[in-house]
């Protein structure tokens, strides 16, 4: 085999990887972008309602929890799918319909609300942007035997 075959080969093969390579980089990109358009569509989806039109109930290991300083005291808030919640009430494990029922109340009065839960207790959060949750006269009366973050 002379050495123009050998290079001409080589050049065969080189072409052959690269165009799969294109190939295989423009479907990643395709697919990529496709999970973009989900993600993006997921942080437009009402964070006050599942599709069945049910409260939200998040692990509470998902959010991202802060503290704030209002109306003259620390507040503990967290952040979830880029909005910004505070506490209104903990609820022990045993009091999930009660945690419900005022999630429900809150939801009807126009607030915008959702609950997170962990194994021993359910937190409701009301939203500190949307209107309709500044109406809400809700003090977080969590009581001292709850855990705190």
């Amino acid at each position: 085999m002379a050495y123009s075959d050998f290079l001409l080969l080589f050049f065969r093969i080189v072409t052959i990887c690269a165009i799969s390579v294109y190939i295989f980089v423009f479907s990643l990109a395709g697919w990529l972008g496709e999970v973009v358009r989900s993600a993006r569509f997921l942080q437009r989806v009402p964070v006050n309602c599942l599709w069945d039109g049910e409260m939200l109930l998040i692990n509470e290991g998902l959010v991202t929890p802060f503290k704030f300083w209002r109306d003259g005291q620390i507040q503990h808030g967290m952040r979830f799918r880029n909005r910004l919640f505070r506490r209104a009430h903990c609820f022990n494990h045993h009091e999930r319909q009660a945690a419900f029922d005022l999630s429900h109340q809150l939801m009807h009065g126009g607030a915008e609300a959702l609950m997170t839960a962990t194994a021993s207790r359910y937190t409701l959060w009301v939203s500190l942007h949307h209107p309709g949750s500044e109406s809400c006269n809700i003090r977080d009366s969590t009581h001292s035997t709850m855990a705190s973050n």
